[in-house]
């Protein structure tokens, strides 16, 4: 099978435990781009959160943003597809957060919007993404006032980990109508139905014209899963979720906090950086 794409996730892939890119993955993908492969990045962060890495990285197609809420090129600082939550959903999601007693966000443009900042749960957030949080007071009352104008991207669930995926199953059954993401050990995210990283590497695949298999597809959480699923090769690394390491094809021998790029790329393309 001849690929010719390469798509990484960020967090616990591509990231190390620091938050920064090691410097091998920054020459595997630059060496991708130079033998002629198409790279791109699929990420659970907004545009401001993911710019900076993104930069590093270079891609030289369009990337996914935001668990597959957007398709953005950085070359032409433009949304190419964007899927966004409806209102009225929003309003139903911040409310069943509020009744289960958890920290509950909602995106909308680049930023996190909170009742209240501060606590370990969105320090977590902000420390991950590098981006402070808005601090509306009451969440809900905010979103009713301004909800003529804001563009809601998803709501977002700080939980602990140990309840992650009782509560995803939970708010699965309870909102058919949505996109229920597990993103990291503490994130449950609802998105539009049509937003995943596997229907978005769908529609970038559609794009930019090239098929699905073949795309090398590299993760560790849940939310890469659709997009593992679908691709021609997928690699879990190896600091993956279990459940992940049983979805791909392939696990890499290194973790995160080591350059996992350079062996995909000889693993996958035979070329070396």
């Amino acid at each position: 099978m001849g690929y010719r794409m390469l798509v990484t996730d960020l967090d616990y892939t591509c990231l190390n435990d620091d938050h920064v890119i090691p410097e091998d993955n920054i020459k595997a993908a630059k060496r991708a781009m130079e033998e002629g492969l198409i790279f791109s990045v699929a990420t659970g962060r907004s545009k401001a959160a993911a710019e900076r890495h993104v930069l590093q990285l270079s891609p030289n197609a369009p990337v996914i943003l935001q668990n597959g809420m957007s398709i953005y090129d950085f070359n032409e600082e433009r949304a190419i597809i964007e899927h966004m939550l409806d209102t009225a959903t929003s309003m139903r999601a911040i409310e069943w957060g509020i009744s289960k007693g958890i920290v509950t966000a909602v995106a909308i443009g680049d930023r996190h919007y909170v009742s209240k900042r501060g606590g370990e749960m969105i320090d977590a957030l902000e420390t991950l993404e590098g981006v402070p949080c808005v601090e509306t007071g009451n969440l809900k009352a905010f979103i009713e006032r301004e909800k003529n104008t804001v563009r809601i991207a998803n709501v977002l669930y700080v939980v602990n980990p140990e309840d992650r995926d009782s509560l995803a199953k939970e708010a699965a059954a309870d909102f058919p109508e949505v996109s229920v993401i597990v993103s990291g050990p503490p994130f449950i995210e609802f998105l539009n139905k049509e937003a995943s990283k596997g229907h978005a590497l769908e529609e970038l695949c559609g794009i930019i014209g090239v098929d699905l298999s073949e795309v090398v597809v590299v993760g560790d959480a849940p939310n890469d899963a659709e997009m593992m699923i679908r691709a021609g090769m997928s690699y879990a690394v190896a600091n993956a979720e279990d459940k992940v390491k049983g979805i791909a094809q392939r696990m890499t021998k290194r973790g995160h906090n080591d350059a996992v790029l350079p062996e995909v790329l000889l693993d996958a393309f035979g070329i070396s950086i």
